[in-house]
């Protein structure tokens, strides 16, 4: 169970654990929570409300993060190599270059959400400085942009409305 946290123009910020949305909405005059959970948590104290989403009264400027996490990239590609399609375990998973970074002015410019993708040594290795074309490998899905926020396997209900 996860808090949609919510900026002041009610688009969504981040995601945040149940403990730390609580500590907010006990102890954060900034934030308000618009929705609660069904559930309480029991404490010493007695019963407390879940929030299910808060809002900022002010607005948070976040930074632009160009680059995607390898986190990230796993989770969009479903755990999956790209080229084979097997499960990537922790010891076999890597991120490969589709186009080669040699081919970019700088690595910055290389590690883009539609540059990137999972992948299995042995792939990356066959693969090498090259694009899948000029290794003679095949891409299965093609890579796309994913929203980081919502590197989650469900939406709760509660969220619906906000989003």
């Amino acid at each position: 169970m996860k808090t949609l946290i919510l900026n002041a123009d009610s688009r969504p910020l981040s995601v945040v654990s149940i403990k730390r949305a609580v500590m907010l909405d006990m102890n954060n005059s900034n934030i308000t929570a618009l929705c609660y959970y069904d559930r309480l948590l029991l404490s010493t104290s007695g019963e407390i409300k879940i929030p299910a989403v808060m809002m900022y009264s002010r607005y948070i400027h976040i930074p632009f993060k160009r680059c995607p996490s390898k986190r990230a990239i796993r989770f969009r590609d479903g755990n999956k190599c790209a080229y084979c399609n097997i499960s990537l375990s922790p010891e076999i998973f890597t991120i490969d270059h589709i186009i080669p970074v040699s081919r970019f002015d700088n690595r910055n410019k290389a590690n883009t959400w539609d540059n990137l993708v999972s992948c299995c040594q042995k792939c990356n290795l066959k693969k090498g400085n090259k694009t899948p074309e000029e290794a003679g490998m095949e891409l299965l899905n093609k890579p796309r942009k994913v929203d980081r926020l919502f590197l989650i396997d469900t939406i709760p209900k509660e969220w619906e409305k906000y989003m």
